[in-house]
């Protein structure tokens, strides 16, 4: 019980200090890790065979995973940017753009608002 109450106290400390190499996430019993997963709304996983889990291991994958998605969404979101600026210097309208590129108007108004705002 102790490794989850000090996962749910730390769980949003900026650096992984607080679980790097301690000994007492290493060897984490699999129902202590689904706890921490149902409170903290984690997604720590294991080994589906092993009866218990490295928790140091799995949240620090579950970090590298998060960092690699967040920097696929971000070059997926520059690809729409620069879709979006080249219609707009095509004088297409809002309306065709946001269809164009498959999302919202405001989306669009507010990507060509920042965009004005960056050339200015």
């Amino acid at each position: 019980m102790g490794s989850v109450l000090q996962f749910i106290k730390h769980q949003s400390d900026d650096d992984g200090r607080w679980i790097k190499g301690k000994r007492r996430f290493q060897n984490v019993e699999k129902e202590a890790v689904e706890l921490i997963n149902m409170i903290t709304g984690a997604n720590i996983a294991g080994n589906e065979k092993d009866e218990v889990v490295d928790v140091c291991r799995a949240w620090e994958n579950s970090l590298k995973n998060a960092k690699d998605e967040g920097q696929r969404e971000g070059r997926i979101a520059g690809q729409i940017e620069g879709k979006i600026e080249a219609y707009i210097d095509c004088n297409m309208t809002i309306p065709e753009i946001a269809k164009k590129v498959s999302k919202p108007e405001e989306y669009v108004r507010e990507v060509v608002k920042k965009l004005s705002a960056v050339s200015q």
